[in-house]
């Protein structure tokens, strides 16, 4: 069966064209990123699907009768259409992969990046999104920017919005109606190191590090980090694979060795990208 949503999503109209990302700009990206950069996103999308995987169904009902004669109608289906619009400061692709494969698999119908800045666009982001399968990107000017997010609401106002960086948080309280989150967190991650990891374990945390979280910083914590003073100083912790239960306990996101590098936004769920309609009555 065919999965599509039950509202037709946003289609940027032909006047947006000039901004969107084109395949010769996705291909020369792509290019510059080397094989084994391409296979670490690789392996991070792969376990955000397995994080998060795709809805069964993509329309659900529920129906519930009381004994007093209530009845209550829940149905769930996904959001027309999701915008991940990102600051020019943004450059973490792990962070952009965590927020758009949510979206995707809760079954939206089409998810935008929009990034409010006309230059260069990063080129890991770009792989990123290409290895994703997301290829509705636009790169704008505030102005344009604003006019591409008002048309999205006028014509799809069920869409969600998901706003990384100061600049996109303001352009998106400044469109009329639109349902937006500021995402916290946007900025350049700071990592806990709670292990002596050998010389070669590093080397490739390090290589994760660069590629999937550009200016990031890391703390070598020790068995400090596993206290709920240092959780509040770093925004994850990289353990070792026997301390995964123990670090979890005081940090809400916590990453083994071989997953250093990922992200996933504790935040940012199936639930978010739903709509959510509810209907209250007496039993017929």
């Amino acid at each position: 069966m065919e999965r599509k949503p039950t509202r037709e999503p946003w289609s940027p109209s032909e006047r947006f064209e000039a901004l969107r990302i084109g395949d010769d700009t996705f291909a020369a990206a792509y290019e510059a990123v080397s094989a084994t950069d391409r296979g670490r996103l690789k392996g991070l999308i792969a376990a955000l699907y397995a994080v998060s995987p795709p809805r069964r169904s993509l329309r659900t009902t529920r129906c519930l009768a009381h004994d007093s004669g209530v009845c209550f109608r829940e149905t769930l289906e996904p959001r027309s259409t999701a915008v991940v619009l990102l600051d020019r400061g943004f450059v973490s692709s792990a962070k952009l992969l965590a927020a758009l494969l949510p979206a995707m698999t809760a079954g939206v119908g089409r998810v935008v990046v929009l990034r409010v800045d006309r230059g260069p666009f990063p080129e890991s982001l770009l792989t990123a999104l290409e290895l994703a399968g997301v290829e509705d990107v636009y790169a704008a000017s505030p102005s344009q920017a604003g006019d591409l997010l008002a048309e999205c609401v006028v014509r799809a106002p069920d869409s969600l919005v998901l706003c990384f960086g100061p600049q996109a948080t303001a352009l998106a309280q400044a469109t009329p109606l639109v349902r937006w989150d500021a995402v916290p967190g946007w900025e350049a991650a700071r990592f806990g190191l709670c292990a002596a990891f050998d010389s070669e374990a590093e080397t490739k945390i390090d290589a994760a590090l660069q590629l999937l979280h550009p200016g990031c910083t890391v703390e070598r914590l020790g068995d400090e980090g596993f206290t709920a003073e240092a959780a509040q100083r770093c925004d994850a912790l990289i353990v070792a694979e026997a301390d995964l239960e123990r670090a979890a306990a005081h940090h809400r996101l916590v990453f083994s060795a071989s997953y250093a590098g990922f992200w996933l936004w504790p935040e940012l769920d199936h639930a978010l990208c739903l709509r959510r309609n509810l209907a209250l009555g007496g039993a017929s």
